[in-house]
């Protein structure tokens, strides 16, 4: 690593995503270009990168009411629903 700049396959290890997907990604990355050529290396900031995380992190909203006094759940909508129970030679009518 030269002066906190990572090379495209540690980006990747480090977001363990493909190295085409870091490439894909490299404005966002911050990446810089090292040479004018069209097969430049690149490397990336490690500030950058972190701050691209940061940005995308997901943060759970926190709730004032502990989740035993929160209600039930409804199902999904599109669940099936639970096979009717019948006894045998019983008709089943589905609404």
């Amino acid at each position: 690593m030269t002066r906190g700049l990572l090379k495209t396959e540690e980006v990747a290890s480090l977001l363990r995503v493909d190295v085409e997907w870091v490439r894909a990604h490299r404005v966002a990355l911050g990446a810089v270009k090292l040479g004018d050529g069209p097969k430049a290396h690149l490397r990336f900031p490690r500030e950058a990168v972190d701050a691209y995380l940061a940005a995308r992190r997901v943060i759970a909203p926190r709730s004032s009411e502990p989740a035993a006094a929160r209600k039930p759940r409804r199902p999904r909508r599109g669940a099936a629903p639970a096979p009717a129970l019948r006894a045998a030679g019983e008709r089943v009518i589905d609404w």
